[in-house]
């Protein structure tokens, strides 16, 4: 395995949640505080803000929304594997979906109320 390399031991000693859930074949969802983050984030995306926010903010939705639809997926968990997975295409930042700005003002409204639902879910794991 990977976490068995010299070069990975500062990484496994820092994280051995992560170790334990890799050795273990645990599913792994988004942690918590990255929901947070996502979720501060979208909530202050209709304010002026620089065009590199955005950008920012489309790269981050789309890395936690594949994250989250894969980890249900492989949960077994088919509605939110759909609802992770929409989101995770509206802010895919590689083959742009261009709308006008209220149009993404209620896009990330939506998407904020998903992932305040997917940390309500979640609780205090870090599995959901």
């Amino acid at each position: 395995m990977w976490y068995s390399q010299p070069w990975a031991s500062a990484i496994v000693e820092a994280a051995p949640d992560v170790r334990h859930s890799m050795r273990r074949g645990k599913k792994i969802m988004p942690a918590r505080s990255f929901l947070v983050v996502l979720l501060i984030a979208l909530l202050i995306a209709p304010l002026p803000m620089p065009y590199g926010y955005y950008q920012l903010l489309r790269l981050a939705t789309f890395i936690i929304g594949a994250w989250a639809a894969w980890g249900e997926w492989q949960k077994g968990n088919e509605g939110p594997v759909a609802a992770w997975g929409v989101i995770a295409l509206v802010y895919n930042p590689f083959i742009s979906i261009h709308f006008s700005r209220d149009a993404w003002t209620v896009i990330n409204v939506i998407a904020a109320a998903w992932v305040a639902f997917g940390i309500w879910r979640s609780g205090t794991r870090i599995a959901s």
